[in-house]
């Protein structure tokens, strides 16, 4: 099976081409801009072509010349810039999509796994909120509100169309917030940051303090267990009608407990969480736990780490891009 994946040199796309490499599978790779990125050591070892999902032509001929069975559509525009420039988001988040989805009919491909978000379920309210904080379902209707989730549920729609249409199996994996080396060393300050921060902070020994947060319950997964989650939709015998995945840690947590767990893993962290949700102004809680019952019956996804797996990975990853960018 050859298989290509768009954004291969992201920060999840890296770990779905180590992935699949490492199952035996032949892993064409291509990116906005060819790089070294996160890939690091395999940068010389699978096809890297220079390919915009902006540009059809360009796609469609690395479909066919490498003669393609499935594509891995992980190629976005992310960043706070595209909440006030929309039409950036359009062009490669749905533009982008349409042109996958476009040349997989074209060039007969089998099926298209594509990433979306967690971002297009509502923020946490009712039972989905304090103090319940029910996991939702992918089958609870949306609401996005930025652009960029915008952009992700409309390309999800889209691919259904292909599917049922156009002889294109599609299916979509909703990533919940994620932490992992490759954005922890970024060192955000959002919410879906913090876990990141923490362990980022314990690596270098500097204190973590957050005034309030405490009390969110959240969704953390692994990064690699995002890949595995895509690759799971990718090598199943056949996603069914849903085509829609819900990829988290099946574990969720409150920020409290998320810094416990760093503590555990790491016990010289000092970390400060102050209490109530979020941290937003006015206190507003993020988006709730997501249910992943449909992954794991439908494409047999299951989280390969545990949330102090996923801490000790992330620590020794972080410590050594550290020492790496260290000067000798």
């Amino acid at each position: 099976m050859n298989v290509l994946v768009t954004g291969a040199c992201g920060r999840i796309g890296s770990h779905v081409v180590r992935q699949l490499l490492a199952r035996g599978i032949d892993v064409v790779g291509i990116d906005s801009v060819v790089h070294a990125g996160h890939l690091g050591e395999l940068s010389g070892r699978l096809p890297l072509r220079t390919v915009d999902v902006q540009d059809l032509a360009g796609l469609l001929h690395a479909v066919t010349a490498q003669k393609i069975h499935r594509i891995i559509h992980l190629a976005a525009a992310i960043g706070d810039q595209y909440d006030t420039q929309p039409w950036g988001s359009y062009q490669v988040n749905l533009g982008g999509t349409l042109n996958v989805l476009e040349a997989a009919r074209l060039a007969a491909v089998e099926r298209v796994v594509a990433a979306s978000t967690h971002n297009i379920y509502p923020r946490a309210y009712g039972v989905y909120g304090p103090p319940e904080w029910r996991p939702i379902s992918e089958d609870h209707p949306p609401d996005p509100r930025r652009p960029y989730a915008v952009m992700k549920l409309a390309g999800e729609y889209m691919g259904r169309i292909y599917a049922e249409q156009m002889n294109v199996d599609f299916a979509a994996v909703r990533f919940a917030s994620y932490y992992g080396a490759e954005r922890a060393i970024r060192r955000g300050n959002k919410f879906p940051d913090l876990l990141n921060r923490f362990i980022l902070d314990a690596v270098e020994g500097v204190p973590t303090v957050v005034d309030r947060g405490g009390d969110q319950v959240f969704d953390p997964v692994y990064i690699k267990d995002c890949a595995h989650g895509v690759i799971c939709a990718t090598l199943a015998p056949e996603p069914r009608e849903g085509r829609v995945y819900n990829i988290g840690g099946g574990r969720p947590v409150s920020l409290r407990a998320a810094a416990d767990a760093v503590r555990r893993v790491l016990p010289s962290a000092r970390i400060q969480v102050g209490p109530g949700v979020d941290g937003a102004p006015g206190g507003r809680a993020h988006h709730p736990p997501l249910d992943i019952t449909r992954a794991k019956t439908e494409i047999g996804y299951a989280p390969q780490f545990t949330l102090e797996q996923g801490i000790a990975d992330c620590a020794g990853e972080l410590a050594a891009m550290i020492k790496t960018r260290s000067p000798a």
